[in-house]
């Protein structure tokens, strides 16, 4: 499902009666919306719930280094995500891709990190990795690998969350998941209210609750017990 932000913010607008049916946003009242937009789809980036899927990318490692950054344009390329939530480990890449293998490597919380005696431990190839999500100057984070891998053609491949868009501009189509369109429409609404001295009703306070609910419900990840 596509939708524009310009659709949403009227969307929104029309919920809480701010325009009629058939009118659209003035282009102040489309800005400040965008702004606002924008700002809470910044806060659903860290709920973890929001994030709908955790696409698979590799990266090469280079031997005898142990620290590589993460976000746009660092070591790894990608926008800097909140979490790792798995990591596996290709310790021979020059293999052919159907001889590859994938071994555990462990994303460690920061008191097991903070726990290793021998920090610069080497071996041909890494089984835990440390990521430090504070950010630089360039809003990178750093992956840590232990222990520093010394093999010539080890990967490492990273399942992390893919990172909700910020919307551009008020006329690019963008693809949604289910329900996520929704979504966003009650919640913006809700935003957008005391800008224009309104109360949400609170048939949309519930629409608001329910839909974010169902979106939570399926991208829960509930973990599975070992003994």
């Amino acid at each position: 499902m596509t939708r524009t932000a310009a659709q949403l913010i009227n969307q929104a607008l029309r919920l809480i009666g701010v325009i009629g049916q058939g009118q659209a946003a003035s282009g102040p009242q489309a800005a400040d919306a965008l702004d606002i937009l924008n700002d809470f789809i910044d806060t659903w980036r860290a709920e973890r719930t929001m994030l709908y899927t955790s696409p698979r990318t590799a990266y090469s490692l280079v031997a005898n280094t142990q620290t590589y950054t993460i976000g746009t344009g660092g070591t790894f390329n990608q926008a800097r995500p909140l979490w790792i939530d798995k990591a596996r480990i290709i310790p021979d890449s020059s293999l052919a891709a159907a001889s590859q293998t994938e071994l555990p490597c462990d994303v460690l919380p920061l008191d097991a990190w903070a726990r290793k005696v021998l920090k610069s431990f080497a071996s041909a190839y890494p089984w835990e990795v440390y990521y430090d999500r504070s950010v630089d100057a360039n809003d990178r984070g750093i992956l840590t690998f232990w222990p520093i891998p010394t093999g010539a053609n080890v990967k490492v491949a990273l399942y992390s969350p893919l990172v909700l868009t910020e919307f551009a501009d008020l006329v690019t189509q963008y693809q949604f998941s289910p329900a996520y369109p929704r979504a966003i429409k009650y919640h913006l609404a809700i935003e957008l209210a005391p800008n224009y001295g309104r109360q949400p009703s609170p048939e949309i306070a519930r629409l608001a609750k329910e839909t974010k609910a169902v979106i939570e419900t399926v991208n829960l990840i509930v973990p599975i017990l070992r003994v």
